[in-house]
């Protein structure tokens, strides 16, 4: 049994943290954005935020995928804002999403 390793198992993101970050993705939610919150671990997740646009863009008779330069400024102060309180943060940018996840020290 000395070789299991020990992780937070069903803990999650602070409350405080929680409404910092929820009042940081404000401004994608008024600019159109669907945004999914997930704050405890579980075995399988850590806590998460996936960000999405409501609607792709079409350009032409395409539509365009995911825009990162419309959500970088808010996940840079996510990411700054978890760095004080003992979180690290991973972003990841799919065609039509983002998702930050919450990683405990």
């Amino acid at each position: 049994m000395k070789y299991l390793r020990t992780y937070r198992l069903f803990e999650g993101v602070a409350r405080s943290l929680q409404e910092d970050i929820e009042d940081i993705l404000l401004d994608l939610t008024d600019s159109g954005y669907t945004i999914d919150k997930q704050w405890r671990t579980t075995e399988n997740n850590y806590p998460y935020v996936l960000i999405e646009p409501e609607k792709m863009k079409l350009v032409g008779n395409k539509y365009i995928g995911f825009d990162t330069s419309e959500v970088d400024e808010v996940v840079k102060r996510i990411v700054e804002r978890c760095d004080e309180t003992g979180w690290d943060v991973q972003t990841e940018f799919g065609y039509s999403y983002c998702m930050i996840s919450f990683i405990p020290y």
